[in-house]
């Protein structure tokens, strides 16, 4: 599998990476959402290995399909260390976001209080127009 996994490309891998990492931290919660890795198999697999042409003789390779999907979940760590420099750049990339995420919310904060004070001048405008 690993072999397989290798030959996928760079930007091909890096999302391959993200979706089993996510997959897997899903996984994790199945206490609360239900979705341990065999109904994440199911339902993700489908979508992520599908034959060129649908057959009937692919429909009965689901079963495999699903088994390899859930393979690649719980053991994502594996498969997507494989390749330490796209890691190590996905790590920074991830960094990189993080800062930039925490500047949209700093953004998205005076924003919103920009709108409260927006809201409340207006509240104001209103008791003035009733009081004429």
């Amino acid at each position: 599998i690993l072999s397989q996994v290798n030959k996928i490309p760079s930007v091909n891998r890096k999302l391959f990476n993200m979706l089993f990492d996510f997959l897997f931290v899903v996984s994790t919660h199945s206490d609360v959402n239900k979705m341990n890795t065999r109904n994440l198999a199911v339902v993700f697999a489908p979508n992520i290995i599908r034959p060129e042409f649908d057959t009937f003789e692919t429909a009965l390779l689901s079963p495999q399909v699903v088994a390899l999907v859930k393979v690649l979940i719980e053991n994502h760590d594996y498969f997507t260390s494989s390749n330490n420099e796209d890691n190590n750049e996905s790590d920074l990339d991830k960094s990189e976001n993080n800062n930039n995420n925490n500047d949209d919310d700093d953004n998205n904060e005076s924003d919103l209080d920009k709108s409260e004070n927006n809201n409340n001048n207006n509240d104001d405008d209103d008791n003035n127009e009733s009081d004429l």
